[in-house]
């Protein structure tokens, strides 16, 4: 399954790309992700529920940066498994100064296997994007909105 797509997120280039390295905000922005540990070492333990249809579950996993060009461009591979299948996958992101904003582009590749794949391509790649769309919006809202400081 291959997905590909561009997004303006209204943030500047150095800030996205410190957002896409930081666990915290990518948990709270990631759908369906309950914990995502960094090891330091360019990986993170990740457990997401998700499901296609009446086919959800949980699945435990990691994803790996590689090839980091701070702050334009890296390659991150995605394994992850659960009790309804398996994913596995790479992506290449890019992202590009635009005006006071960036432009994030992704070329995925996945494999997706189990149970989950039994629901077809097509309904996996909507979900997907849906899930993408999900997480872009939570991206920049976290980047846009002003967070409260401790007084």
């Amino acid at each position: 399954m291959k997905i590909a797509g561009a997004r303006a997120i209204a943030a500047p280039r150095q800030r996205v790309w410190d957002a896409l390295q930081d666990p915290e905000l990518l948990r709270r922005t990631l759908p369906g992700c309950q914990s995502l540990v960094a090891d330091g070492n360019g990986a993170f333990t990740v457990r997401v529920e998700m499901g296609v249809g009446a086919i959800k579950g949980a699945y435990a996993g990691e994803v790996r940066l590689e090839d980091l060009q701070p702050p334009a461009a890296y390659a991150m591979r995605i394994k992850a498994k659960g009790t309804m299948g398996f994913v596995d996958g790479a992506a290449r992101i890019a992202l590009a100064e635009a005006g006071t904003g960036t432009s994030l582009s992704y070329d995925a590749d996945a494999t997706v296997g189990g149970l989950v794949a039994g629901v077809g391509q097509r309904m996996i790649a909507g979900v997907a994007k849906v899930m993408l769309d999900q997480f872009f919006r939570a991206l920049d809202k976290e980047l846009t909105t002003p967070r409260e400081t401790p007084t």
